[in-house]
């Protein structure tokens, strides 16, 4: 524990708290309607959905720091970790803009009928499988294009990032897809509550450690992130006013 750093540790409390509020609102019979649907896990504008594409913003600006770092120096794979952050960066647009689900309706067209409804795929669509397959394509070629980044530096960074990329579509295509074997529910909750969560936690668990893979492999190339020290510019105007204030007293 004490080799994960600390804005890694308070992105994991938050991941825990935010599924386990709906879980317990909905536990107490959720009496406000505002925030049931505030902390809903079934809808694309809440909390969690903000939450989520936080997380990929940030892990989008850690790997694009590690790709401005590698084209300066001309290193191997920094295309590929160049590409990588700016996936991460459309993914973080997408929990808010809900591109995929977008998508996943036009492509509802080549379906029978037109229409989801007449597959097995009722409550899902195609888009896992048009869209989240080749994505994984594209994420497994980057892992192996950005290898010499992370070895020798860090293995460990690397498989950070390998299972973050596994968890997280674990939950956004597996779990996904295992909806559409569940009925509609009359009054949500039970197992639909359950996979939801299970699907949320999954994702932004995954996240969470490719935020934690950013980290450490900028940390094994000695890159350190911080807030920079007060200008000294500032330092002498307020040495400034304070003589001109001392004259004037005078």
């Amino acid at each position: 524990m004490r080799r994960i750093p600390a804005p890694v540790l308070i992105l994991l409390v938050a991941n825990v708290t935010l599924i386990a509020l709906p879980v317990i609102d909905h536990a107490l019979g959720s009496p406000y309607a505002r925030l049931r649907h505030f902390l809903s896990l079934d809808d694309e504008t809440t909390l969690q959905a903000w939450y989520s594409s936080m997380q990929w913003f940030v892990a989008g600006c850690l790997y694009g720091v590690l790709f401005v770092y590698a084209y300066r120096l001309r290193l191997p794979g920094m295309l590929a970790v160049g590409l990588f952050a700016s996936l991460c960066i459309v993914f973080s647009l997408d929990e808010i803009a809900w591109i995929h689900e977008w998508l996943g309706q036009k492509l509802d067209a080549f379906l029978p009928g037109g229409d989801r409804a007449n597959t097995a795929l009722s409550r899902t669509g195609i888009w896992p499988f048009v869209i989240g397959i080749p994505v994984l394509t594209i994420l497994a070629l980057i892992l192996v294009r950005a290898r010499a980044l992370f070895f020798p530096a860090s293995p460990r960074a690397f498989r950070l990032l390998a299972i973050g990329l596994i968890v997280m579509f674990t939950g956004a295509l597996v779990l996904e897809l295992m909806v559409n074997a569940l009925e509609r529910p009359v009054e949500y909750g039970g197992i639909h509550l359950l996979q939801h969560a299970s699907e949320e936690f999954l994702e932004m668990l995954g996240v969470t450690i490719i935020v934690w893979s950013g980290f450490e492999i900028l940390q094994a190339h000695g890159i350190e992130l911080r807030m920079p020290a007060a200008a000294p510019v500032h330092r002498e105007v307020t040495e400034t006013r304070s003589l001109r204030g001392s004259e004037r007293l005078a």
